[in-house]
Parts: C-alpha cells; sequence; structure tokens
C-alpha cells in the first residue's frame, strides 16, 4: 500500500516516533511510504512479506529511487492506535477496490521468442 496522503504519512510517522520514543522523521522526508501488509495467520508471512519488500526496494534502485528498510512497523500496527489506522487505511483500499473493479485490464506476459523452441 503506497501511502502518499500527507495526513496518513504523518500519522505514521507518529506512531513510529512513539514507539522508537525520538522525534525525527524515520522517513527521511520521503513523500512516500509503502506498507507491506501480510495475513499474519499465513506460515511464511514474515519471509514472504519481506521478499516482496525487497524486490521493491532492489526495484526502486533499478529506477535510481532511495529507500529505507523502517523495522518498527510491527510494533506499530499491534498498538491499538496502529490497529485503528489501519482499519481507515482499510477502508480506503475497499472502496478503491470497488472503485477498480469497474476499470479494464490487460494480460502480461514475455514476447514468444521462438528461437527458444530450437
Amino acid at each position: 500500500m503506497a501511502v502518499t496522503s500527507p495526513k496518513y504519512r504523518e500519522k505514521i510517522t507518529e506512531l513510529n516516533e512513539k514507539v522508537r520514543k525520538t522525534s525525527n522523521d524515520p522517513y527521511y522526508g520521503a513523500p512516500v511510504v509503502i506498507l507491506v501488509l501480510a495475513d499474519g495467520n499465513a506460515s511464511n508471512f514474515v519471509e514472504d512479506g519481506s521478499c516482496v519488500l525487497m524486490n521493491m526496494m532492489l526495484a526502486a534502485h533499478s529506477l535510481g529511487l532511495g529507500t529505507v528498510w523502517v523495522a518498527k512497523e510491527r510494533e506499530i500496527f499491534d498498538s491499538e492506535e496502529g490497529k485503528e489506522l489501519l482499519k481507515e487505511l482499510a477502508m480506503l483500499m475497499k472502496n478503491l477496490r470497488k472503485q477498480l473493479l469497474e476499470r479494464k485490464i490487460i494480460s502480461l506476459r514475455y514476447k514468444a521468442n521462438y528461437n527458444l523452441l530450437i
């Protein structure tokens, strides 16, 4: 989930500062904060989320963007305030998904390379 809204970015920053007991921006002023969320009941949710995050960081690097893996998010979203924020963000995503259901989609695949068949 890409958080670009100043309101939600500030709230996440605030919660992170509470957990870390500091008052500096853990996201170094980045205009976008990406949350990787996983089902905590899945057997490999930590590993899966870590793989997603690392691949996103590598993709960002390939585009010339800098990233920082901020490690206190579990504590943030395990707090009552964090859980409330996630509920609010989930409602926004649910509404977004409803809007997206009416849009078009494309398929994506590798181009056929008939030389590989030889």
